[in-house]
């Protein structure tokens, strides 16, 4: 008899990370504990399992001895899952539950990915031994599938959508911003990321969660033209020379984009603004999808906050 569990796929909750920590994780590993449906099942208890690859850890079935699954958050990555020894498999029934002899059938460690976009399934399988009445035809053996499940599918997307460098109706000194807007399907929480420009970094302090379809304003003094969100410091934005700016957590590079001073659309007291049709992660890369900021703010032109007209072509 096959017994197949089927696991939910979850949704990664995207968790903030400080620059000096590991990048943020972008899919969720689920390891299953129970196999089978109806009246009668399967549970592997006293597992242990060992990750290895992008991250190093252990996770044991014991910290929730009733739980149907184990599950954590983990980096973008190659992997491999080991069940160490010293598990069990008890079936379960109404009539009520015992051990019964099995042995692990598949390759142990498994392989496994994770990698935004995609979804991985790797399973275990186990072999009971001299149970004929659990449903072996013949030989008094049956198989026992236990899968797990990889999603990776909810990584970040957040854009640098338009900034400010050379304002005309403030100083530079306080009228310089950046606006930044979530693209994808989940919120972000970009507390511990950073704004950078070269050597030069702008934290962000606490907790900023960032839902999806919303822009986010940071600027380096608190009256540009407009309430900022974020009054950061520590990062300039030079008129006359060509750079990169990135919005990272940790070692995880969310956005970035290149500055070229010499174009046309980089004129005193506009924004550089990402067209509305182009808010994705391969857009923004191409000078062509931004122009300058046309809609008025105080005395200068830009959309802090608010969504990016389409540029003309």
């Amino acid at each position: 008899m096959n017994v197949r569990l089927i696991v939910v796929g979850l949704w990664l909750v995207f968790a903030s990370a400080c620059s000096d920590l590991p990048p943020p994780p972008v899919g969720q590993l689920r390891l299953g504990l129970s196999s089978g449906v109806g009246e009668e099942h399967y549970r592997l208890g006293r597992a242990s399992f060992a990750i290895s690859g992008a991250v190093e850890l252990t996770l044991e079935s014991e910290d929730d001895p009733t739980g149907d699954a184990v599950q954590r958050s983990l980096p973008e990555g190659e992997y491999a899952v080991q069940l160490l020894d010293g598990w069990q498999l008890e079936h379960i029934a109404a009539s009520g539950s015992e051990l019964v002899s099995a042995e692990l059938a598949s390759d142990n460690p498994l392989p496994f990915s994770i990698r935004s976009g995609e979804l991985t399934t790797v399973v275990f399988q186990f072999r009971t031994l001299g149970q004929g009445d659990l449903g072996g035809e013949g030989d008094g053996q049956g198989d026992v599938r236990i899968a797990i499940e990889v999603d990776g599918t909810a990584s970040p997307h957040v854009l640098i959508s338009e900034l400010m460098k050379n304002p005309e109706g403030v100083p530079d000194a306080d009228g310089e911003w950046i606006e930044v807007y979530n693209a994808g399907t989940q919120a972000v929480d970009l507390g511990g990321c950073a704004l950078a420009r070269g050597e030069q970094s702008s934290s962000i302090e606490g907790s900023l969660p960032l839902e999806p379809g919303v822009y986010l304003t940071f600027a380096n003094g608190e009256s540009p033209g407009f309430s900022p969100d974020v009054v950061y410091s520590g990062l300039t934005l030079p008129n006359a020379d060509a750079f990169t700016l990135r919005l990272a957590c940790g070692e995880q590079v969310l956005d970035e984009i290149a500055v070229d001073p010499t174009l046309p659309s980089l004129r005193a007291g506009r924004s550089l603004s990402l067209s509305g049709d182009a808010l994705d992660g391969v857009s923004n890369d191409d000078a062509a999808s931004f122009c300058e900021g046309t809609d008025s703010y105080g005395a200068d032109f830009g959309t802090p906050g608010a969504a990016n007209p389409v540029c003309a072509s």
